[in-house]
């Protein structure tokens, strides 16, 4: 038997101006204090052999730890990891944002769905709209032989109307082996990924030959911007240093309730 429950995000304004201060230079480590917003609580944790992630109320990744006696890659300092959704009411017109990177968020109504059969087991689906009337859903599951973290990511027009120029990003912030400052990153036409020594955090698109147009991106901490779709990357291989990695999808029109949906995995590489 499934549930569903709908959670309401009454901490919405509190988050956004607690996040002000931290948003454009990275702790040295996770604050002692627990993170309990919905986009950084860990709802919903995993284990895959060496692997334990969690995913948040509102979809974030906000844990990747790997191999478990290893430091963590995501849950440092500031929590970057999420989504955004882009589109235009008008053909040529400016793009309403809805995003969520975790630390902070904003263009979303208040009611989240959540399903799952039992707490703390798969498959879990997380369904949220925009204040455009974009309906996201996403769906994740993972691949214990291979430890591959899967993600479903589905847009619905539910606006009545058509949406133009819609567009879907995937970011994290990996902090590889724990700490930032030391990160190489370094992209292909599919993936994104960083690398601390030995350790490695990869996001790619998983679609095949049927995905829609995509690209990737690398990004600095501070010239990171969560609010956008398809933002220009910085030159790649990196040198050392704290960046964010960007896979970002161009869906076209959308009329009234077309469907897109992709997939994106993380793994160690």
């Amino acid at each position: 038997m499934h549930f569903s429950s709908k959670h309401f995000v009454r901490l919405a304004g509190l988050v956004v101006l607690s996040s002000v201060g931290t948003m454009f230079a990275q702790e040295a480590e996770q604050p002692a204090t627990p993170v309990v917003e919905a986009s950084t609580n860990c709802f919903s944790t995993f284990a895959i052999g060496t692997i334990t992630y969690c995913v948040s109320e509102h979809g974030n990744i906000v844990r990747f730890t790997s191999p478990a006696a290893a430091p963590e890659h995501i849950r440092i300092g500031v929590i970057r990891e999420g989504y955004a959704v882009c589109s235009s009411a008008v053909a040529g017109g400016a793009q309403q944002v809805s995003y969520d990177s975790g630390n902070v968020e904003a263009g979303w109504l208040a009611a989240v769905t959540i399903t799952q059969p039992v707490p703390n087991a798969l498959p879990l689906c997380i369904t949220r709209r925009t204040t455009s009337n974009i309906e996201l859903q996403q769906c994740f599951s993972h691949n214990a032989n291979e430890k591959e973290v899967v993600v479903t990511m589905t847009v619905r027009n539910v606006s009545g109307l058509t949406r133009f120029n819609v567009m879907m990003d995937r970011y994290f912030d990996g902090d590889i082996a724990g700490d930032a400052g030391d990160d190489r990153y370094t992209r292909s036409a599919d993936a994104v990924w960083g690398e601390d020594g030995q350790h490695a955090l990869v996001l790619r698109d998983i679609n095949g030959v049927a995905a829609p147009a995509h690209s990737t991106a690398v990004h600095t901490f501070g010239g990171f911007v969560a609010a956008s779709c398809g933002q220009t990357s910085v030159a790649t291989p990196t040198a050392n240093g704290d960046f964010v990695g960007r896979l970002s999808y161009r869906f076209g029109n959308l009329v009234a309730n077309a469907v897109r949906s992709v997939r994106v995995q993380y793994d160690k590489l």
